[in-house]
């Protein structure tokens, strides 16, 4: 089918792919993702039977919108609820994809027209069209209506002296993630803990959660986001050895000699200082700001900010 409106939408993740869902059906949709997969920061790490849902770990459910979403996907087991042990927190629902995170994005991603593998270095807008450019300075095509999805700072490296002034101000914090995959079965009394500590935040048995395969156990050890900041640009080694002493001293667990051990960093794992609207949009230039910038870093406020990018495109379209 050949549609009048060609939108390109730069990051697919659950905000990007949430926008093309709606959009597809209405506009030529392009969806341009750095990596060689989707799901951003749902994203899962393979190695050999080890797996880590090494960004984010769980996602809540506060509005109808994104629950009468889900269902569909409870529905076929692609998201499941997840109660982890020893876990002192509220008694909101804690979701998962299933049988690993990144299974929602894929799951969202079938049918959609996505360039996996291409870096969107620049975007010019010219004569009532938006020319995006690889890193190879190579043009990506025209297209009529822009939605940026990436983190805000790779939103203003890429629209450059077009970038909207309202997200200027919009900043990240980063992570630090540590995934251990150790020879033993897991036989602890506890599956999530949230410690009351200055260097790690989090901690997982990635293993446990619904749909994992319970034979190979996984931890995922995260760091907490302003301690990593301040470190983000320290030696890897320095802060490998630094999160597995801590790790250590609050369990009593060594991963130190793990059969598989590895850091992620993400610089952007956080927003600091979000936009503070659904998205930002910029009607005369046919730009839409959207991500986990503009409500903040949870799975659901980037779900929302597609949403809303989504209609607002339609919109344009019409």
């Amino acid at each position: 089918m050949h549609y009048m409106t060609s939108i390109a939408i730069i990051g697919a993740g659950i905000s990007g792919l949430r926008a093309a869902q709606l959009v597809s059906s209405q506009a030529e949709t392009t969806i341009f993702e750095k990596s060689r997969g989707v799901s951003g920061r749902m994203s899962t790490r393979y190695n050999g039977d080890y797996e880590f849902d090494h960004g984010a770990q769980y996602f809540t459910a506060k509005t109808q919108e994104f629950s009468a979403f889900l269902q569909p996907y409870i529905q076929t087991d692609t998201v499941a609820l997840w109660t982890p042990k020893g876990l002192q927190e509220d008694s909101r629902n804690k979701y998962v994809a299933s049988p690993r995170m990144n299974s929602l994005c894929k799951d969202m991603a079938k049918d959609l027209n996505i360039m996996l593998g291409t870096r969107v270095e620049g975007a010019e807008y010219s004569s009532g069209k938006w020319t995006l450019s690889d890193d190879c300075g190579l043009s990506l095509g025209e297209f009529d209506v822009l939605i940026v999805t990436a983190p805000a700072e790779q939103a203003r490296a890429i629209l450059g002296e077009a970038v909207s002034s309202p997200i200027q101000t919009v900043s990240h914090a980063a992570n630090f993630t540590i995934m251990a995959g150790l020879s033993e079965i897991w036989s602890g009394s506890w599956e999530a803990m949230r410690p009351d500590d200055e260097m790690i935040g989090w901690a997982t048995v990635n293993s446990a959660k619904p749909g994992r395969n319970i034979d190979f156990t996984t931890l995922v050890i995260q760091s907490r986001n302003d301690w990593a900041e301040t470190h983000k640009d320290a030696d890897r080694d320095w802060v490998q050895a630094q999160m597995i002493e801590a790790f250590k001293t609050l369990t009593g667990i060594d991963v130190s000699g793990a059969e598989v051990l590895s850091l992620h960093r993400w610089l952007y794992a956080n927003v600091t200082n979000p936009l503070g609207a659904d998205i930002h949009s910029d009607p005369s230039r046919k730009l839409i700001i959207a991500g986990d910038a503009c409500l903040g870093g949870r799975v659901e406020s980037a779900w929302k900010s597609g949403d809303r990018a989504g209609r607002k495109a339609i919109a344009w379209c019409k």
